[in-house]
């Protein structure tokens, strides 16, 4: 199993999370014509810190926009990731994470396509 996929199955089944968006989770991109509100999730990138004992311990920072048909539902799908997330430990599949720090959240309005995205930025900490 991958991280992604330790991830995937936390966050699907995180309940707060679930009652916004049902099974809307998403990795890389929103697929053409999705229900609303959905959840797309990406690694953007996977520094790796020496550890004492010469192994590595990986950080990847995750993006996760959230998408609404209005301002105060896409924020209320943020929140959510954000409770999911912010200062967690324990089991993502078979990996153990020691922490998980929001580290930036941003709000977007796509004029184009009328649709309100909020983004929450995490870097997680989690033992190969």
């Amino acid at each position: 199993m991958s991280f992604e996929e330790g991830l995937f199955f936390y966050l699907d089944n995180y309940a707060g999370l679930s009652a916004e968006i049902d099974d809307r989770l998403y990795p890389l991109l929103l697929p053409q014509g999705a229900t609303l509100p959905a959840v797309v999730y990406r690694r953007i990138s996977t520094p790796r810190m020496l550890e004492l004992e010469n192994s590595f311990l990986p950080h990847p920072r995750f993006q996760f926009d959230c998408f609404a048909g209005s301002f105060p539902r896409a924020k209320a799908v943020a929140e959510q990731v954000r409770l999911a997330l912010d200062l967690y430990r324990g089991a993502m599949g078979e990996y153990t994470v020691q922490t998980v720090i929001i580290e930036d959240e941003m709000d977007i309005y796509e004029p184009e396509t009328k649709i309100w995205h909020s983004i929450v930025d995490a870097v997680i900490w989690y033992e190969e």
